[in-house]
């Protein structure tokens, strides 16, 4: 097991590696029990690879919300807990996201846009709900 972290670029590297060689696994022993190992392994690989990073995500909307949806390219993230001031419990993959937020002042809908992100970063989506728009802050390290 490794102790340090594997370079974002080493991986991807790897991962690109992995993916070829098991599309050409997959595809030569079509219809044996490998094959279907090796298309696991091979989209494993090409997630990797194809991955923009993950970050962290607050949530600090004033005086207080429900998240009633965090969803990223058309799949709804499940939260335990949902009520603002929240910290999102996983880090999520750098993307589109669209949150729902509603409190007794009524519904708001924020977006969080994945060209605004980078990875390995802890983001804070905040704003009042009675204000026009949310807005999105890198938290310093």
């Amino acid at each position: 097991m490794r102790k340090e972290p594997i370079e974002s670029e080493t991986r991807k590297s790897e991962s690109r590696l992995a993916a070829d060689w098991c599309g050409a696994v997959a595809a030569a022993f079509k219809d044996l029990v490998v094959s279907a190992s090796a298309a696991r392994v091979g989209a494993l690989a090409a997630s990797i690879r194809d991955s923009r990073g993950r970050f962290r995500l607050k949530i600090a909307v004033s005086p207080w919300a429900t998240v009633t949806r965090l969803e990223r390219d058309g799949e709804v993230i499940d939260l335990v807990d949902r009520d603002t001031p929240l910290v999102v419990p996983q880090e999520l993959e750098i993307d589109d996201y669209k949150i729902e937020l509603t409190s007794p002042k009524g519904r708001k809908d924020a977006r969080i846009l994945a060209n605004s992100l980078q990875p390995g970063r802890t983001y804070v989506l905040w704003g009042d709900m009675s204000g026009e728009k949310f807005q999105v802050a890198e938290l310093p390290k």
